[in-house]
């Protein structure tokens, strides 16, 4: 499943190739129920793969409920942790290299955020090494600052900050 193209000498036009016959004059197709990946189908490979009915989506369907189960279950059991929902890598200004910044917020819930962010630096391996879900911070091991950093001009300040 590509964005592949090819020229349609028939229209002359540029256009998408199906990703199930190779044929040109694809379209995007979106799953039903917004789980997959869009691929791109001409109109008879649409029909025959019934690609547009939801039956065709039963599977999806059910992976979808079950990681939107389990992401309601991380969210629940980290309430009162600090939960990161936005990082920065060593290209920002004020993130050292081989550091991630994070901003995180409690319970890290992006429907219902309240309270004011925080801001950390988390060890990039650390970082990389995360689950399926958001990073859960520990106050022992990651430095947090005081204000929000990415109001900082220089990596040096940070180095201080964090020393």
């Amino acid at each position: 499943m590509g964005s592949s193209k090819g020229y349609n000498s028939k229209t002359g036009r540029w256009s998408y190739d199906c990703d199930s016959c190779g044929n040109l004059g694809a379209s995007r197709v979106k799953c039903p129920i917004r789980y997959c990946s869009t691929t791109q189908l001409c109109p008879s490979c649409v029909t025959s793969t019934g690609w547009r009915k939801k039956e065709t989506h039963a599977n999806c369907y059910a992976s979808h409920e079950r990681l939107e189960n389990e992401r309601l279950q991380f969210l629940k059991e980290n309430a009162n942790k600090w939960t990161v929902v936005s990082a920065w890598g060593s290209w920002a200004d004020w993130v050292p290299n081989g550091q991630v910044g994070v901003c995180a917020y409690l319970g890290g819930n992006p429907a219902g955020r309240t309270g004011e962010p925080a801001y950390f630096l988390v060890p990039q391996d650390e970082y990389a090494d995360q689950g399926r879900h958001n990073f859960i911070i520990d106050e022992s091991r990651h430095p947090r600052f005081d204000n929000d950093p990415t109001e900082l001009v220089s990596k040096s300040l940070v180095v201080e900050v964090s020393a």
